[in-house]
């Protein structure tokens, strides 16, 4: 088996066979001394294999069912941290164990691709899909490297095998659009774009690139309420607030510098919440209808922990743009932190009514409903969320939390295991999954 090892293969394991095995048979014909025996082939394997760890080798010591998942998890934190090499050195540890690790080929294909190295990532994608054809995310990474390869027809190919197979993945749909409009065939990526918002009306991004291709053609008008709405579900969205200042400053597309606004956010996104503040205050001064500065503002009071001037600031949003959904969402959640439950509940449902679509408020609503007691109201909502958005990672989240917390470990996995699938480097279901291990042992 070592020498196998050395040639670069993996031992595995058919689980399609059976052996019976007749137990110290050869022993005892023999008239051979059991432990005599291990301890004189154990002196001559050491001899032979002095660098190896004869305890590790048996699994005594880190057997592979345990280590792999903490490999795993180290090398997802240190590939989000910006790491490639260190990450990449992890998931090629576990693949020379193991080569039918879909985490470990898919976390090394990302590295790949990070690194600049569009072939292996191909490649290491394409051992992938052998083992699961109908991956979508995998599918469309294999279309995202073919299109930076300059292969748009591989591409389109692939994009478009990824949304037969699941036809709810918006990052395939908006992939293939764009594919379309590389390709030439402009009229027919538009329509790709609009076909993603018949389904799916507040999809941000989508609503942002349909206004995108208006202002490309200087037509500022109907690039507006795409924009708009676009603000009204995502007011922090730093393209939504930079086109919108674009067109207040009268389309012309100078922005030599940025405004007020967009340093806030920029800030804000950087967790500067002091530096966000004056710049906030000077722009509703400008303008008090400001829904966005506002709701802003409410964020940055929230984030320093003035949590009586977050909700001055929410309430005025709502007093002035009633259909602002968002703050809502805020209030609820400044509501659950004073122990307000009712309170909470009230605006996450009002979050819910003016944005069905909205999965975090459900989670959130779902948590709300969780405390004042409505567990089973609370599964439903989630349930019913997760029927429109098989994809949502909140959601998912959400009910592998609550399986978990129910003492249902098991159904907690399936959740925990699906997260991974579509986020391999979200830390918290790797966090849950290694309690679930631990528990388990």
């Amino acid at each position: 088996c070592l020498r196998v090892r050395q040639k670069g293969y993996a031992i595995m394991v058919d689980e399609g066979t059976f052996i019976h095995h007749f137990g110290s048979q050869t022993f005892k014909a023999n008239k051979m001394d059991y432990r005599a025996s291990l301890e004189e082939k154990g002196r001559k394997f050491r001899e032979k294999w002095p660098q190896v760890d004869y305890q590790e080798l048996l699994e005594i010591k880190n057997p592979l069912d345990e280590l792999h998942p903490r490999l795993l998890k180290q090398a997802s934190e240190w590939l989000e941290a910006g790491d490639i090499a260190k990450a990449a050195r992890i998931f090629r540890q576990v693949l020379a164990e193991n080569p039918l690790s879909g985490e470990a080929l898919y976390g090394a294909a990302l590295c790949a691709r990070a690194a600049g190295n569009k072939d292996e990532a191909l490649q290491l994608f394409s051992r992938f899909l052998r083992l699961e054809p109908q991956n979508a995310p995998v599918l469309n990474q294999l279309g995202i490297i073919w299109a930076e390869k300059g292969d748009l027809s591989k591409a389109r190919d692939f994009f478009a095998q990824a949304i037969h197979v699941d036809p709810t993945f918006l990052d395939a749909q908006r992939n293939y659009g764009e594919i379309l409009l590389e390709s030439g065939e402009y009229d027919f990526g538009v329509q790709a774009f609009f076909r993603i918002l018949e389904n799916h009306p507040d999809d941000v991004p989508t609503l942002v690139r349909v206004a995108q291709l208006y202002l490309e053609t200087g037509r500022e008008e109907e690039a507006r309420p795409y924009l708009q709405k676009a603000r009204e579900l995502d007011p922090t969205h730093p393209e939504v607030v930079a086109l919108l200042e674009q067109l207040t400053d009268g389309g012309n597309g100078k922005t030599e510098t940025p405004s007020g606004l967009e340093k806030a956010l920029a800030a804000l996104e950087a967790g500067n919440a002091r530096e966000a503040l004056p710049l906030l205050e000077k722009r509703l001064q400008e303008n008090p209808e400001d829904h966005s500065a506002r709701y802003l503002l409410g964020l940055a009071y929230q984030m320093l922990g003035k949590n009586q001037e977050a909700q001055r600031s929410f309430q005025q949003v709502i007093e002035q743009a009633p259909q602002f959904a968002a703050a809502y969402t805020s209030l609820g959640q400044i509501a659950l932190q004073n122990g307000e439950s009712e309170r909470a509940l009230e605006y996450f449902t009002r979050a819910v009514e003016l944005d069905r679509t909205d999965s975090q408020a459900k989670v959130n609503l779902a948590e709300a409903l969780i405390r004042q007691g409505h567990y089973q109201k609370a599964v439903q909502i989630l349930f019913d969320s997760l029927q429109q958005n098989p994809r949502d990672v909140f959601t998912l989240l959400k009910l592998g939390e609550i399986h978990w917390e129910a003492g249902r470990p098991e159904d907690a996995r399936t959740y925990f295991d699906r997260v991974l699938t579509l986020d391999p480097q979200n830390a918290l279901a790797r966090e849950y999954l290694s309690r679930l291990m631990s528990t388990h042992n």
